[in-house]
């Protein structure tokens, strides 16, 4: 064996591969824009014949077996463990002989069996573009055939008498298989309604996701109607819950998951149907009548034991706590109660990747919103989150999800017995939470910035950003530095003049945050679902706004975001022109 030097795709081209220090990718593939894939850095040569020096010189072996040699059985398959580099995660492929079979529910489309591109270098494209034309020369059969005793799907085989079989690794999600005919290597193409590669773990337990697809009936949906409002979710309420998940858990299992599981579909339907009344000025008596159907089947299922408790059931009541939350003017949050009881019960599933993970943090920045605007504690329990899965990914929403935790840990002192005196935890949350600002990727950097001015109307900041990820998480990082700013004590050793400086420089950092919090989601209008942290702090301190131009404009976003979003603001905006009235009489 040798050390193998260089990236895949410098090697592949037999150019010179060149790493700065530091650098994750070679100089390359940063300037073409492809993955640098460094595999491992021993590999295996083949050998036929080893030197005897024993027998002489010039003396060689040949490493062949004689037809009578014994070999030991073994009790197990051999197990190919692959590596997902992008998430960190590990699956396992076993060959067995037989039929190709894999688990998916019998209304997969055939179309979702097809190879996608595992390299981005150009010779890879040319590679898959030749195999679709083999393909096309050689169809697949004209249905797929399910067996519905195992839920199994068999892929119809070419035109050929010999096929291979791939043990489909249980995981959380459920995924379509297609073997490459060149490689053998499996491979799909990413949908809304197909699980990921990431979602692949090493053991052989299926997730209550995997088990509603495969092992409950397929209810399609009764009108057109409802496929819009269902269509509706996926492409615009899922990705609000999926911000800070790369691997967009909600957008692609739940709307697979509402044809399986009835509450969770009236509960989809009636979010979809409430936002819809919202935006167009509508009656909500549609959202309504599916909300009602929903309650119905989640009270029956919550009835139940808590260990039957799982994923669906968390996920199902955490979309109707988002129902609660778009009417805001009746938001009892009842259902968010009803989460935090069925979080304890499920903490395995919430903290062990998946759809189950995603709902877990989707609660929490649920019940942030909570915290901040009716001034109430924390209900969630925050010491499960430090185990998450999700810190184990080097993405923006992982990032993004370290100063979620941080803003919780913060409210959580805040509405604690020692809040006004334990000045030393002030101080580690602060720390803390400037290290995450100053560690920050470059994907958090603005693409353009622009300094507010006021003397032509410009009233806050310009920041333009690529991604919601990296947005959302900014604006959580202002709403952490206006929660101490605003309510970390001060020192005992602070009187009089010193005092009254530290309150006005904590107001006006109050003031600095809040403009940069409002100039970033004015600026990024199209990523709306990355706006909501910025409602939550105009509805906390948007009374610091003194000059009429951020006033002004701080109405015209509140104003803009319910038109677009379907989050009611109205009564913010109320309670803002209240707020300034009065401070402008006191002056």
């Amino acid at each position: 064996m040798r050390p193998g030097r260089g990236c895949k795709s410098c090697r592949k081209k037999h150019a010179k591969c060149i790493t700065e220090d530091g650098a994750s990718a070679c100089v390359r593939c940063i300037d073409s824009g492809h993955v640098c894939d460094f595999e491992p850095r021993i590999r295996f040569k083949e050998v036929k014949h080893v030197d005897a020096a024993s027998k002489g010189p010039g003396v060689r072996v040949e490493l062949s077996f004689e037809e009578d040699q014994v070999w030991v059985s073994t009790n197990q398959p051999c197990k190919f463990i692959i590596e997902d580099v992008i998430n960190g995660t590990e699956w396992d492929t076993t060959e067995l002989a037989g039929d190709s079979t894999i688990a998916v529910n019998e209304g997969a489309s055939r179309t979702a069996l097809t190879t996608i591109l595992e390299d981005h270098d150009e010779d890879i494209a040319n590679d898959t573009l030749q195999a679709r034309t083999i393909s096309e020369q050689q169809p697949y059969g004209d249905e797929l055939r399910v067996n519905p005793d195992h839920a199994y799907i068999q892929l119809p085989e070419p035109n050929s008498h010999h096929s291979n079989t791939i043990d489909v690794p249980h995981s959380p999600s459920t995924f379509l298989w297609n073997p490459r005919k060149d490689t053998g290597i499996a491979a799909t193409t990413l949908s809304p309604f197909t699980p990921a590669l990431s979602d692949f773990r090493g053991d052989a337990i299926l997730s209550p996701s995997d088990i509603a697809i495969n092992q409950t009936p397929r209810t399609n949906l009764t009108s057109k109607r409802e496929a819009f409002l269902l269509h509706k979710y996926t492409n615009l309420l899922a990705p609000w819950a999926d911000i800070f998940d790369s691997r967009q858990h909600c957008k692609r299992l739940v709307p697979r998951l509402c044809l399986h599981i009835p509450m969770m579909r009236y509960a989809v339907l009636a979010l979809s149907a409430r936002h819809q009344a919202i935006v167009t000025k509508g009656t909500e008596l549609e959202a309504s009548y599916y909300h009602g159907k929903s309650l119905e089947l989640v009270i029956d299922a919550l009835s139940a034991p808590e260990e039957t408790y799982d994923e669906t059931h968390l996920v199902t009541v955490a979309i109707l706590r988002h129902y609660e939350e778009l009417g805001n003017d009746d938001d009892h949050r009842t259902h968010l109660l009803g989460t935090v009881r069925l979080l304890r019960t499920v903490s395995k599933f919430s903290l062990s990747g998946g759809l189950g993970e995603t709902a877990s943090w989707w609660i929490l920045r649920q019940d942030i919103y909570v915290a901040l605007v009716h001034k109430q504690p924390l209900s969630v329990d925050l010491s499960t989150y430090d185990q998450a899965s999700a810190f184990d990914l080097e993405d923006d929403g992982s990032y993004s999800n370290m100063v979620v935790l941080l803003v919780a840990r913060i409210l959580q002192l805040l509405h604690s017995p020692s809040h006004s005196t334990d000045i030393s935890a002030w101080e580690t949350l602060e720390t803390e939470t400037d290290a995450w600002w100053n560690a920050k990727p470059d994907t958090f950097q603005p693409i353009f910035y622009e300094e507010p001015d006021l003397s032509r109307n410009r009233a806050f900041p310009t920041m333009c950003m690529v991604s919601s990820a990296p947005m959302a998480g900014l604006a959580y990082y202002h709403v952490a530095k206006v929660l101490i700013s605003m309510h970390k004590p001060l020192s005992p050793k602070l009187s009089g003049f010193h005092a009254a400086k530290t309150r006005q420089e904590a107001e006006k950092n109050v003031i600095h945050h809040l403009s940069q919090a409002i100039g970033l989601s004015a600026s990024n209008g199209e990523l709306e679902n990355a706006t909501f942290e910025t409602h939550h702090l105009l509805y906390m301190c948007g009374y610091c706004l003194k000059h009429p131009a951020q006033r002004e404009a701080a109405i015209n976003f509140l104003t803009w975001s319910e038109d677009v979003t379907g989050w009611r603001t109205s009564n913010t905006v109320n309670m803002l022109k209240e707020q300034w009235k009065h401070l402008d009489a006191a002056e």
